[in-house]
């Protein structure tokens, strides 16, 4: 395996560092790989941000299939050279358990999903909440009063992601139609944007791309068909702001920089989940970088309701019925 070493700095040591004594990460991006737009480039620019603040350095693989999981883990595992070992998605969390039983003394941490091994730190979104905004404004900007989302896949993690979406399409307006499909993959953006164009054929004026890369498709489906879209994870609305009205987005920021932190110091919390949403500021439901007009009364009234959730005075489903 070509371990690609993405950043090398002078100095610093730790216990765990290379063998020059600087602090080593590695990083496990998940399948479709840097250049997403979407998760796996956020979490990368939270690392990048983190690097210019603290002194590490990393290494990381982009599996182009999950049945590589199991052995770019295991040699990052085996070299024993690395602090942390960053696992990204839900996908990922039977092989990482694998290898964490194999090498119960190295610390990881699973980006998507709990952890259910002692070594390993988990970290889950309540994406349902930033996508309860989104499909509330969503309800408020459709002319047509039906909208649809585009999943990557038919798994929890994404089904959470819809069912904010859904509920909160339902909240602004109960009798709005919600389309939902699953295009099949994180790095298929030409069938995500076939079912995109279908979608808006049968009447829906916004799509939301819960699809990771494959949601590239979708905008690209709303630009040609003149419809909108709405982005998810990082801040999408700026690759085609006169088609990504908004996007749902996930904040690796702190996280990341904590947790590395934290694992320098001896103080990572494995063995246990970190659960973020809205009261940490961990999501939200962005318009910054879109060019299509929304009305000053819609963002309002989303703002409005991010206060009721932050308060806890709203129930989001987290999962589909």
């Amino acid at each position: 395996m070509a371990l690609l070493s993405a950043m090398v700095f002078a100095g610093g040591s730790s216990e765990k560092g290379s063998t020059s004594g600087q602090f080593k990460i590695a990083v496990m991006f998940g399948v479709g790989g840097l250049g997403d737009q979407s998760f796996n480039d956020n979490i990368n620019n939270a690392i990048v941000s983190a690097k210019s603040q603290m002194d590490f350095a990393y290494d990381y693989v982009e599996p182009k299939a999950v049945s590589e999981f199991e052995s770019f883990l295991r040699e990052f595992a085996q070299a024993k050279e690395y602090g942390l070992i960053v696992v990204a998605g839900s996908d990922a969390a039977d092989a990482c358990s694998k290898i964490a039983k194999e090498y119960p003394d190295q610390h990881f941490m699973l980006l998507d999903s709990g952890a259910a091994d002692a070594n390993v730190m988990g970290v889950t979104f309540k994406d349902n909440e930033s996508t309860f905004l989104g499909g509330y404004a969503a309800s408020l900007i459709t002319r047509r009063n039906k909208i649809g989302v585009i999943g990557a896949l038919d798994i929890d993690v994404i089904n959470g992601f819809i069912a904010g979406w859904e509920a909160g399409a339902k909240h602004g307006n109960p009798d709005i139609t919600v389309y939902r499909s699953y295009c099949g993959g994180f790095a298929d953006p030409i069938t995500a944007k076939e079912m995109a164009v279908q979608m808006y054929k049968n009447g829906a004026d916004i799509i939301f791309a819960a699809a990771g890369g494959s949601g590239l498709g979708v905008f690209q489906a709303a630009e040609e068909t003149g419809n909108l879209a709405v982005g998810v994870d990082s801040n999408q609305n700026p690759i085609k702001p006169d088609s990504i009205v908004m996007s749902c987005v996930r904040s690796f920021t702190a996280i990341m920089k904590n947790a590395i932190q934290n694992e320098m110091d001896g103080k990572l919390q494995v063995g246990t989940t970190l659960q973020v949403g809205i009261l940490e500021d961990a999501v939200d439901c962005t318009f910054e970088g879109s060019n299509v007009p929304v009305l000053q009364s819609v963002k309002d009234a989303v703002e409005a309701l991010k206060l009721e959730v932050k308060a806890g005075k709203v129930a989001i489903p987290s999962k589909l019925n």
